[in-house]
């Protein structure tokens, strides 16, 4: 009875205690069923599950594909499925990750800075027009030439294009001085 009692009282010690698994452990794929959604979820929804995994991302640096080809955001699973899959069936999809994604920091939206950029185009939701190309808001034309920041930003692309400080710095004067003249403006 000694052992009897043992073992039960090291058995019960055993389960009382958290189940450590080695860091190489992998589960045996033939033993794991996975629950997948159900057909009427989106793909939107997915995308945000893989987001929240993964995190350090935004769905639209995801992609989830059926067949190779990309679902649109606003259909269900059923909708891109079709008839092709059985109820209680398994259908196949990849996620792709575009570059960059995976930048290790998501932005602070307490920040107050947000990109002042709205995209354009009449399709219907989760359709690309060939009008999906960013439109700047905000301050434009020759407003923006009237600024000190887009001096510096012209003075950054220069001495990275050009790679020579002093040409950079030349060539921004150059430029400069011609806007000025053109503008009405004295040399």
């Amino acid at each position: 009875m000694t052992e009897l009692s043992f073992a039960k009282s090291f058995l019960a010690i055993l389960d009382s205690r958290p189940i450590k698994l080695q860091s190489d452990y992998a589960a045996d794929p033939k033993i794991f069923e996975p629950k997948g959604p159900p057909l009427t979820t989106s793909v939107l929804d997915l995308k945000q599950a893989v987001v929240e995994n993964i995190g350090n991302t935004s769905t639209e640096k995801i992609k989830l594909l059926y067949k190779k080809k990309p679902c649109s955001d606003s259909k269900s699973l059923k909708d891109v499925v079709g008839d092709e899959v059985p109820p209680g069936g398994e259908a196949e999809f990849s996620v792709m990750i575009m570059g960059g994604a995976a930048s290790g920091e998501k932005p602070d939206p307490s920040a107050g800075t947000s990109p002042d950029v709205v995209m354009g185009g009449t399709g219907s939701a989760g359709e690309q027009t060939k009008d999906d190309a960013p439109i700047a808001q905000g301050m434009s034309g020759k407003r923006v030439l009237d600024t000190e920041e887009f001096w510096n930003d012209l003075q950054g692309f220069l001495t990275q294009r050009i790679r020579d400080q002093e040409v950079a710095e030349e060539a921004l004067k150059l430029f400069r001085s011609a806007w000025s003249f053109a503008d009405g403006g004295q040399v």
